[in-house]
């Protein structure tokens, strides 16, 4: 992505020639990454200083001990101080960083500066939902209430099941879930985590039927097949198990995923037959 960017500005941008010395790094290829630093000159940029607080951040994948994520916090700070213009990457990455110390200062500061800069934007919302629900669970579910009144996604009424859930109502989980379906159908991830809760419940066919529906949204994601295999397994619903997998087959064919449960099913199926046996 980076090499295609920079073909089509013949090489001229020192940002870009810099970001794919960042990236050639981090693959091991440091005599390329030399080149395009010199290239790029010795600049003290936001966008460098972003990047490098993301590399220290390790792309805040990884578990890092608090003197990395403050050295990471350090980066972001400069890069807010030089940029021209408030970026929001600069702030949420700060009330991340400061979420992962538990650092509630830091944390409050980062949040402010979102609502200053950007108090109407659905992220702005989402990320203080996210990042206070294990500290302060109230501002984090008046950030859910104003996404679920302002938006027309999924995720924040998954939010809201989960804290009713913690609560031990399940009832009310349930409420959040179906309503945020209406709200946004083809969002796989409230179609598994209702299909989950219809499990735990007994409710073996709505279970199914949301894990199957989960399925046909995003094909590609391993989690929702293997809830729907294990509920099968579990029931010894080889029958259904067929049905279902075979038309995941008929929306998504040649799926990985489908062929291989498929084949489960037909083996375990062969083996209930009489003088059937596993092969």
């Amino acid at each position: 992505m980076v090499d295609d960017a920079l073909r089509g500005s013949s090489g001229a941008n020192p940002e870009l020639r810099w970001l794919r010395a960042y990236y050639l790094r981090a693959a091991g290829r440091a005599d390329e990454a030399d080149l395009d630093e010199r290239a790029a000159g010795a600049r003290e940029t936001a966008f460098r200083l972003y990047w490098l607080g993301m590399r220290q951040a390790k792309g805040f994948m990884a578990k890092l001990e608090a003197p990395a994520l403050r050295a990471a916090v350090a980066l972001f700070q400069r890069a807010i101080t030089r940029s021209a213009r408030p970026r929001f990457q600069h702030h949420h990455s700060v009330l991340m960083a400061a979420a992962r110390l538990r650092d509630r200062e830091l944390m409050d500061a980062a949040a402010a500066d979102l609502e200053f800069h950007w108090p109407e934007a659905p992220a702005t919302f989402d990320a203080i939902a996210q990042f206070y629900l294990p500290v302060d669970r109230p501002r984090a579910l008046a950030a859910l209430r104003w996404l679920v009144e302002h938006t027309r996604q999924a995720a924040p009424y998954c939010g809201l099941a989960q804290e009713a859930l913690t609560r031990g109502d399940t009832a009310a989980a349930m409420r959040w879930y179906d309503q945020g379906i209406a709200a946004q159908a083809d969002f796989a991830p409230i179609r598994w985590l209702r299909g989950m809760l219809h499990r735990k419940r007994g409710a073996h066919q709505e279970a199914r039927r949301d894990f199957l529906a989960a399925i046909l949204i995003e094909p590609q994601q391993d989690m929702y097949f293997r809830s729907l295999r294990h509920l099968h397994r579990e029931r010894g619903s080889w029958r259904e198990a067929l049905e279902d997998f075979e038309s995941v087959l008929v929306r998504h064919p040649g799926e990985a995923h489908a062929i291989e449960a498929l084949r489960e099913a037909r083996t375990e199926l062969d083996a209930a037959r009489p003088g059937g046996e596993r092969r």
